[in-house]
């Protein structure tokens, strides 16, 4: 795992912490007074090899509030809430500070928590070969799909479920399955950073720290990944957006057909 995991040293930028707790009055305030640094707009981290854009902040936590009839009954009027805050402050950067707004790249950026097995080949994953797993009667094409899940391949991912591959299909050597892998992830990120949401963060302000948005961006990737997988099958264990909703038996396919 990177660097910033355990890097609790604070980000000494005000425009990017009121974006990170989605404090609409805190960021008009700041952009009315000039009180911002534009030089940290392309990157707000200092160390080189982390990167991370101030709109990718919002574009993160667009992924993670997409859909707020799936949360817990009792949060889902909050998550509109900030979701509606969030949408406003993404138009404040476009129509004010004339933003471009770029897609989120994991790929030789330290701040991704998961760089290295985004980095990892089959056989490394595996700890063998294809032809060794596919010898042992597994289905190569849930394999592949297993396989570009833990990559963070979308591309691949989605091209796999179009053609019929199971996100359920359990793999006995790595005691997983893709929903397996995802969904936990979704819910250890919203614990870490439930307070931005659920706290009233305008009297008591957070303050964020490398940490804090490397765990943003590892929330929102597994999450546009569970999204995914959810786009083109029903999960086992169906946990969204960090909120237990319903807790089933875990009965991942384990026919190796």
């Amino acid at each position: 795992m990177s660097e910033p995991i355990n890097n609790r040293t604070p980000i000494n930028n005000d425009l990017a912490n009121a974006i990170f707790n989605i404090n609409v009055e805190k960021v008009k305030t700041l952009l009315d007074s000039n009180k911002y640094d534009p030089t940290t707009f392309d990157n707000i981290c200092t160390i080189s090899e982390h990167y991370c854009p101030i709109h990718w902040i919002t574009q993160c936590w667009e992924i993670i509030l997409e859909n707020p009839d799936s949360w817990r009954e009792d949060l889902q009027d909050i998550v509109r809430h900030k979701k509606k805050d969030n949408q406003e402050i993404k138009d404040i950067l476009v129509n004010k500070l004339n933003i471009d707004y770029t897609p989120i790249d994991i790929h030789n950026n330290e701040l991704w928590i998961y760089m290295y097995d985004t980095e990892e080949d089959f056989e490394d994953y595996f700890d063998c070969t294809k032809e060794e797993m596919l010898s042992r009667g597994h289905n190569e094409m849930n394999l592949d799909l297993y396989y570009a899940v833990n990559t963070f391949n979308f591309e691949e991912t989605e091209r796999l479920l179009k053609l019929g591959a199971n996100p359920n299909y359990y793999i006995p050597e790595e005691q997983s399955w893709c929903f397996d892998v995802i969904a936990p992830r979704c819910t250890d990120y919203s614990t870490d950073l439930g307070d931005v949401l659920f706290a009233d963060t305008e009297i008591s302000p957070l303050e964020n720290d490398y940490r804090d948005l490397a765990y943003l961006l590892a929330w929102a990737v597994n999450e546009k990944m569970y999204n995914l997988l959810c786009k083109y099958s029903n999960p086992n264990l169906f946990v969204k957006s960090g909120q237990m909703i319903q807790s089933k038996e875990i009965s991942p396919s384990s026919d190796l057909g």
